[in-house]
């Protein structure tokens, strides 16, 4: 069976790869850092918030400091399906290593933006300021340290 690439079809060929290479090269480069991956992973999880960069970094840095964030390619490859909305539909069939890690790095992302910060506390959570408190010691009056 012979098949005939015509003039057309090369063009048709090359427009969509050019297309997909354009849309992949924009994805990588919208979402290749820290900042960004875990900004989408909270946006996905509790909705639009409002911080500080100066508090929002600092909250990376303990996430990373909990968590160990990825670097390079992962970080990349993670950021840019966070981004595009096809984070769940990929990872769910990845390999058990990859989906656990994933989902370490979004439970100490929640965990540390909900207990860390006033999230609980704002009224407007996507316009009034969310502060990052950080770690701190227990000041409730009930606590007992006591070892047993």
């Amino acid at each position: 069976m012979a098949f005939n690439i015509t003039r057309r079809t090369m063009l048709a060929g090359a427009g969509a790869g050019a297309a997909i290479a354009a849309t992949g090269g924009a994805l990588l480069v919208a979402g290749s850092d820290t900042d960004g991956l875990i900004r989408s992973i909270l946006n996905r999880l509790v909705g639009p918030f409002a911080m500080t960069q100066e508090d929002f970094d600092k909250m990376v840095k303990a996430i990373d400091h909990r968590a160990g964030l990825p670097r390079g390619p992962k970080l990349r490859m993670m950021a840019t399906l966070e981004k595009s909305g096809w984070s769940a539909d990929l990872l769910d069939r990845a390999p058990r290593s990859i989906r656990d890690r994933r989902e370490m790095i979004e439970r100490a992302a929640l965990t540390e933006f909900v207990i860390q910060t006033n999230y609980l506390d704002v009224q407007d959570k996507a316009h009034d300021q969310i502060l990052y408190l950080g770690r701190h010691p227990c000041s409730s009056p009930f606590a007992n340290f006591e070892m047993t």
